[in-house]
Protein backbone atom coordinates (compact mmCIF):
# COMPACT_ATOMS: atom_id res chain seq x y z
CA UNK A 1 0.00 0.00 0.00
CA UNK A 2 1.53 3.70 -0.97
CA UNK A 3 2.61 5.61 1.44
CA UNK A 4 0.22 8.66 2.12
CA UNK A 5 1.80 12.19 1.17
CA UNK A 6 1.44 15.02 3.77
CA UNK A 7 1.09 18.40 2.11
CA UNK A 8 1.07 21.30 4.97
CA UNK A 9 1.19 25.22 3.48
CA UNK A 10 0.85 28.35 5.13
CA UNK A 11 -2.27 30.35 2.70
CA UNK A 12 -3.46 33.81 3.44
CA UNK A 13 -7.47 34.05 3.38
CA UNK A 14 -8.29 37.93 1.00
CA UNK A 15 -10.83 39.64 0.59
CA UNK A 16 -13.20 39.72 -2.82
CA UNK A 17 -15.90 41.26 -2.37
CA UNK A 18 -18.43 40.82 0.29
CA UNK A 19 -16.36 37.11 0.80
CA UNK A 20 -13.26 36.51 2.07
CA UNK A 21 -11.02 33.77 0.04
CA UNK A 22 -8.83 31.39 0.24
CA UNK A 23 -6.55 29.89 -2.69
CA UNK A 24 -5.54 26.35 -2.72
CA UNK A 25 -1.67 26.75 -3.31
CA UNK A 26 -1.32 24.05 -7.08
CA UNK A 27 0.84 21.48 -5.16
CA UNK A 28 -1.75 20.92 -3.02
CA UNK A 29 -4.53 20.58 -5.94
CA UNK A 30 -2.30 18.25 -7.83
CA UNK A 31 -1.60 16.11 -4.62
CA UNK A 32 -5.51 16.02 -3.96
CA UNK A 33 -6.22 15.44 -7.87
CA UNK A 34 -8.43 18.83 -7.92
CA UNK A 35 -9.15 20.40 -11.24
CA UNK A 36 -10.81 23.45 -12.21
CA UNK A 37 -14.82 23.04 -12.19
CA UNK A 38 -14.32 20.25 -9.88
CA UNK A 39 -17.21 20.84 -7.17
CA UNK A 40 -15.79 20.40 -3.37
CA UNK A 41 -17.80 19.94 0.08
CA UNK A 42 -16.40 21.98 2.70
CA UNK A 43 -16.64 20.37 6.43
CA UNK A 44 -15.38 22.13 9.42
CA UNK A 45 -14.81 20.43 12.91
CA UNK A 46 -15.08 22.75 15.83
CA UNK A 47 -13.69 20.84 18.04
CA UNK A 48 -10.25 20.62 15.85
CA UNK A 49 -10.61 23.80 14.37
CA UNK A 50 -9.69 21.62 10.91
CA UNK A 51 -11.30 22.54 7.50
CA UNK A 52 -11.93 19.25 5.10
CA UNK A 53 -12.34 19.54 1.53
CA UNK A 54 -14.12 16.44 -0.42
CA UNK A 55 -14.25 16.17 -4.51
CA UNK A 56 -17.86 15.60 -5.75
CA UNK A 57 -18.78 14.51 -8.67
CA UNK A 58 -21.89 16.31 -10.87
CA UNK A 59 -23.47 14.89 -13.07
CA UNK A 60 -23.80 16.63 -16.65
CA UNK A 61 -27.00 18.48 -16.09
CA UNK A 62 -25.23 20.04 -13.45
CA UNK A 63 -26.71 18.19 -10.10
CA UNK A 64 -24.15 17.48 -7.60
CA UNK A 65 -23.72 13.40 -6.79
CA UNK A 66 -21.87 13.02 -3.42
CA UNK A 67 -18.98 10.72 -3.70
Amino acid sequence: MPEQQMVKMKVKAVKVGNSVRVAIPSEVLKAAGIKKGDVLLVDYDEKRHVITLEKEDVAKDGEALTV
